[in-house]
């Protein structure tokens, strides 16, 4: 499953917690799945304001749940958690691991965005001072394996930064990852003028056994000053989708979602194949504030379309 900003469109977001649901029909049944609340998860070490719950992501029977605001390194260094179903008691969700980065700072919102896939996650970091001073906010992913260091161990195994990382990018806003594939959104990218956006595709193994690689880095085509391209993320297989809720095909901000495929234009090139659209596409609209990819459906979330005609 692909996974946007770290969060599954099943899944509810809470001040305090997070619900999780699960599908319950009878094999066979022609009746609709009903899907019913089985666990409130709570971070161990909560406190006011972690903002535990800011995104989740799900893979199997793994969930990751950020909370950026949470200070063990410092005032909102933030933090993540594993949860596995059936830890201390059957069908119970349990938490495992307390995900923190190697080299946290103050303000560094670590858990901004999730993603996880299998026995990898990818976090989000997006205010990490990678250039040393303490408002940089060049940003930065981290990856983490399941059994690094340890049996059951979630380890950190690699700090992605963009290759070309200028001040104030916040790379790591978006992360989605798939198998060996991950993609890390940065909205503020300056390429096409300010906040145009982009977002970079890293692959395992890249340069080295177990290295996580950049391989290619994607911008819209005709990408315009504050289009933010890259607020969201997703990745499948072999597809990326990748969201720019302030482009303005539709009308100023109406939004649109691109489509980029790993082959498309040679060999691991990863081109550009459809730009998304609304079909009732207005102004302010947002589309692509949130996306989604599984399989050949991807899903766009328009975060300011008028449903009902209100302005």
């Amino acid at each position: 499953m692909s996974l946007v900003m770290g969060v599954s469109p099943l899944r509810i977001l809470l001040a305090l917690g997070l619900m999780v649901f699960a599908a319950l029909a009878f094999p066979g049944s022609t009746e609709a799945a009903s899907f019913n609340e089985v666990k409130k998860l709570i971070a161990s070490d909560a406190q006011q304001d972690d903002q535990f719950g800011e995104s989740v992501a799900i893979s199997g029977d793994t969930t990751v749940v950020g909370a950026d605001g949470e200070d063990a390194g410092g005032i909102s260094s933030g933090a993540a958690y594993v949860f596995e179903r059936n830890e201390g008691a059957a069908s119970n969700w349990g938490e495992v691991k307390k995900l923190t980065a190697s080299d946290a700072q103050a303000g560094d919102n670590f858990g901004l965005s999730v993603a996880i896939s299998s026995d990898t996650v990818v976090v989000g970091s997006p205010r990490e001072d990678v250039g040393g001073s303490q408002f940089d906010d060049f940003g930065a992913a981290y990856i983490f394996q399941r059994n690094e260091g340890g049996a059951d161990n979630w380890g950190q195994v690699a700090k992605l930064t963009a290759s070309d990382a200028l001040l104030d990018d916040q790379f790591g806003w978006s992360v989605a990852i798939s198998g060996d594939i991950a993609v890390i959104g940065i909205y503020r990218e300056v390429a096409g003028g300010n906040d145009a956006g982009a977002a970079y595709v890293f692959r395992r193994d890249e340069g080295g056994t177990d290295n996580w690689g950049e391989v290619k880095r994607l911008t819209a085509f005709g990408a315009k000053l504050g289009d933010e391209f890259g607020i969201s993320v997703a990745v499948s297989g072999d597809t990326a989708v990748v969201g720019a809720s302030r482009d303005d095909a539709g009308g100023s901000d109406a939004g649109a979602a691109y489509v980029f495929q790993r082959n498309e234009g040679g060999a691991d090139t990863w081109g550009e194949v459809k730009k998304l659209t609304a079909s009732d596409g207005q102004a302010f609209d947002q589309f692509g504030g949130s996306v989604a990819i599984s399989g050949d459906t991807a899903v766009v979330g328009a975060t300011g379309k008028d449903a009902k005609g209100v302005l």
